[in-house]
């Protein structure tokens, strides 16, 4: 109803406008016949004598043709608000189609939208029917459900008095571990003990041995050999007796006299032997640990020095590229596979030379490469 109303209004300007149009014409024809009668006017200014009567016709033209002007610019001034009324009618007209087109738009859509709940409404109805036969199914499988859950619950039973029976099992394996490493401990501490013993029963024998061979001038083995044969030569008659004790007493005032304290001294020696031992024990226990405890800090000095050798390296190379604008060098690791007792040198290759050590360089190349290492250092 209202697009036929913009339409009748349309018509309706469109015949104004031609209107205003035609009169807009014949004034612009008026204006150009009052130009011509002013025109003529002044042609024939120079024929009339009389001034006044010429005055007054070229004053009444200019009257008429500025009425007309006016009449002009107000028609044009229509003209264009007419113009600006139509530009908006059909702006309206416009946003009434736009509008009119999302209606029809969204009138589809509802449509379809529809037809798709109606299908979803059908769908749901057949799906609540079969739901409403199912009751039965589900109570079987719940009960089916739940004999799954004792029968689990009787694995779990049995799974956890396993575990247990695991972990008892576990613990006493550690505890006889605990006691095996308890008991090689005590071996190991017997052994040790065994050894200081025999280092002390031989250190105790070596003495022995010496002390024989300085007090009867031979080793015990010679001595046991002569006393053996002694034995077997000894006289049954009392005068060879006689003889033999006569040379056994020299041989007894040979030997000096008698020591009174050699078993205090004896029992002195012992526990001196037992205390150096003890001590003997304590040291290369002490040397063991000191010895692992440089190994570690060797390895981690190696290993820290490896690292720190990297960096600078890597810092190095770019800044001797930097100084020199090109070549290439590297720091190595020479005379030693051990970081730790190997030496460092210097290899460089300067643009446009071959790669060489930095003792064949030239003086002002070894200041460049000295100051690379410096500031590759500072960096690290």
């Amino acid at each position: 109803m209202k697009l036929d109303e913009l339409l009748k209004a349309q018509s309706r300007f469109d015949a104004r406008t031609q209107a205003l149009a035609e009169t807009l014409s014949r004034l612009d024809e008026a204006v150009i016949e009052a130009s011509q009668a002013l025109d003529t006017v002044r042609s024939e200014q120079s024929a009339l004598q009389d001034q006044t009567e010429l005055s007054h016709a070229l004053n009444i033209a200019r009257q008429d043709a500025e009425n007309k002007r006016q009449t002009v610019t107000a028609a044009r001034s229509s003209l264009d608000e007419e113009k600006r009324n139509r530009a908006a009618r059909e702006g309206r007209e416009r946003n009434i189609s736009r509008d009119l087109s999302d209606w029809i738009r969204r009138h589809a859509e509802s449509k379809t939208r529809i037809e798709r709940l109606q299908k979803d409404q059908h769908i749901t109805a057949e799906a609540l029917e079969k739901a409403s036969h199912t009751p039965a199914t589900f109570e079987d499988k719940r009960l089916n459900l739940l004999d799954s859950l004792a029968t689990a619950e009787k694995r779990l039973t049995e799974a956890r008095d396993k575990l247990q029976a695991a972990e008892n099992s576990r613990r006493d394996a550690d505890l006889k571990e605990r006691a095996m490493e308890q008991e090689a401990a005590t071996a190991r501490e017997q052994r040790a003990g065994a050894g200081a013993r025999l280092e002390a029963s031989q250190l105790r024998k070596d003495e022995i041995e010496a002390q024989i061979l300085n007090e009867t001038g031979s080793d015990p083995e010679a001595l046991g050999r002569r006393l053996k044969e002694e034995a077997i030569a000894t006289p049954a008659d009392a005068a060879g007796a006689e003889s033999l004790l006569s040379g056994l007493e020299r041989e007894r005032d040979q030997l000096g006299a008698v020591n009174l304290r050699a078993e205090e001294e004896a029992g002195e020696y012992q526990d001196r032997l037992e205390t150096l031992s003890r001590e003997r024990l304590d040291l290369t226990t002490a040397i063991a640990k000191l010895r692992d405890g440089i190994d570690e800090l060797n390895a981690e000095g190696r290993e820290r020095l490896l690292a720190a050798f990297d960096v600078i390296n890597e810092h190095f190379k770019t800044l001797f590229v930097a100084l020199f604008g090109g070549g290439s060098a590297e720091l190595r690791l020479v005379e030693s596979d051990d970081p730790l007792e190997a030496g460092l040198e210097i290899f460089a290759c300067p643009p446009g030379k071959r790669l060489s050590t930095m003792s064949l360089m030239s003086g002002g190349e070894q200041a460049l490469t000295a100051t690379a290492l410096i500031f590759g250092v500072f960096l690290a």
